[in-house]
């Protein structure tokens, strides 16, 4: 397997659920701390939080991308690089 150190990681959607602002019981950040612990550089995004990173910024830099919320914003987004959804919204936009 190959070292995620140095790797820059979209994390796209830090809140709870979808189409929302409600961080509390987020997963987002619990992967956030483990990408960091692995020494990953992670790129936040979330549409709903003023502080994230512009996402075409994040995109643009991104080795890899993980899919923590499924927020509407994200749904057309083509991944150009290896990427993880477990809730397998990217799949479902083609039925």
């Amino acid at each position: 397997m190959e070292s995620l150190a140095k790797k820059n990681i979209a994390l796209l959607g830090m809140t709870f659920k979808a189409n929302c602002d409600d961080t509390r019981e987020s997963l987002s950040f619990k992967i956030k701390k483990l990408l960091e612990f692995k020494m990953a550089r992670v790129l936040a995004h979330d549409p709903y939080i003023s502080s994230s990173s512009p996402l075409a910024e994040v995109l643009e830099k991104a080795d890899g991308i993980i899919l923590g919320t499924p927020h509407r914003e994200y749904k057309d987004i083509v991944p150009k690089v290896p990427y993880i959804d477990c809730w397998n919204f990217w799949a479902r936009r083609e039925k």
